[in-house]
Order: C-alpha cells, then sequence, then structure tokens
C-alpha cells in the first residue's frame, strides 16, 4: 500500500476490514518527513481511533515517539484525545514518559484548560529523579498561562520535592512554581519558612 494513497484509504475509518491494512502503514506515515502527509494521516487516525480503538491501541507506544514532531503541526487530535493519550504514562518507559510530559507542557502553554482537570495524574512523576524537570516545566506552562491556582493540591508534594537531594538541581523551579502558588493566598513568606523548616530538621 502506497504511502501516498494512505489518507484515501484512512477515509474508510469506519470499516475494520480496510482498517486492519491500513493502520500499520499509517504509521509509517506519521513518520513521514512529508509534513503535509503527516497531517492528513494523523486527522484520519484520531477518527479511526472512534471505530478502532483496540486495533490502535497495539500502536500507542509507536504514535507515542512521534508525538512532539505531530503536535506542532497539527494539534487538534491531540487535544481531542488527552485522556486516552495520559492512560499510556503509567505503562510507558522512561523516554516515553517523558515524550508525553513534554507534550502535556506544549499543551499547557496552547490550550491550559484542557489540561487542569488531569493535573493530579503527572503529581507522583514530580517526585521521579527521571521526570521531575519534565513535570515542572509543565507546572511553570500552566503559570505562564495564568493557571497557578490549579497547581495548589501539589504543595505538599512540592514540598517533599525540596527535602530530596535528588532535586537539588530542580530547586529553583520547584520554589519558582511553590511561591507563584502561594502567592495567590498571600502566604508565599510562609511556604518557604516551612520549606526551611523541613530542611533544618531533615
Amino acid at each position: 500500500l502506497p504511502l501516498r494513497h494512505i489518507t484515501t484509504f484512512l477515509q474508510h475509518y469506519a470499516k475494520r476490514s480496510v482498517m486492519t491494512l491500513t493502520l500499520p502503514v499509517a504509521m509509517k506515515a506519521v513518520g513521514s518527513s512529508n509534513q503535509e502527509l503527516v497531517r492528513n494521516t494523523t486527522s484520519y487516525i484520531s477518527l479511526a481511533a472512534i471505530h478502532n480503538g483496540k486495533a490502535l491501541s497495539h500502536y500507542a507506544l509507536q504514535i507515542i515517539s512521534y508525538i512532539i514532531n505531530v503536535y506542532a503541526d497539527n494539534r487538534e487530535p491531540f487535544h481531542a484525545h488527552i485522556p486516552q493519550l495520559l492512560s499510556v504514562l503509567r505503562d510507558a518507559d522512561c523516554s516515553e514518559k517523558l515524550s508525553l510530559l513534554q507534550l502535556a507542557s506544549m499543551i499547557a502553554n496552547e490550550k491550559p484548560d484542557l489540561l487542569t482537570p488531569y493535573l493530579a495524574q503527572f503529581d507522583q512523576y514530580l517526585l521521579s529523579p527521571s521526570t521531575c524537570t519534565a513535570v515542572l516545566n509543565i507546572y511553570m506552562s500552566l503559570i505562564s498561562q495564568g493557571r497557578a491556582h490549579a497547581l495548589a493540591p501539589f504543595h505538599s508534594t512540592l514540598s517533599k520535592a525540596c527535602q530530596q537531594p535528588a532535586f537539588n538541581g530542580n530547586l529553583a523551579t520547584i520554589y519558582k512554581v511553590g511561591c507563584s502558588v502561594a502567592l495567590l493566598f498571600k502566604t508565599a513568606s510562609l511556604w518557604l519558612w516551612n520549606i526551611d523548616l523541613d530542611l533544618v530538621s531533615s
């Protein structure tokens, strides 16, 4: 099946027999250097997911590896499937987690209100050395878009991160995030004071 014909076949996204043959080639198209082909293919894949979720699930991690490049050219399919994308975080390996978290940061810059309902899913990754920076980037993106209030429930996790030597390289950003949230409640100095006391006692 030639790549140039792939979008023609994807127009039959409701027909499972056609999708069974088309999806493997569509995955190759998503990794193509032809941006128009990538844009058209991802649009149809998002529609195909409605009728062929099980078939597409086999390619979930492969799709993740292309996410960052594709998102810049075709945002809407990703915006429409945020829950499905984030649902694979737990089973993804480290590099795949980082790609998903980077995508989340990009969405936070573009459509912050689409992401805020799912912030609780990122909380556990703030306390992992391999993903802490990526989560902080999401938080900073939200702050830049005026959504600091959405981070208030995660103050305790930020405090825990401050107390762990593994996150010393992230302390400046953690303080920025913590203070940005605390300032909304006029408690920034108190938050920093509590952090300092925790550090001393530890």
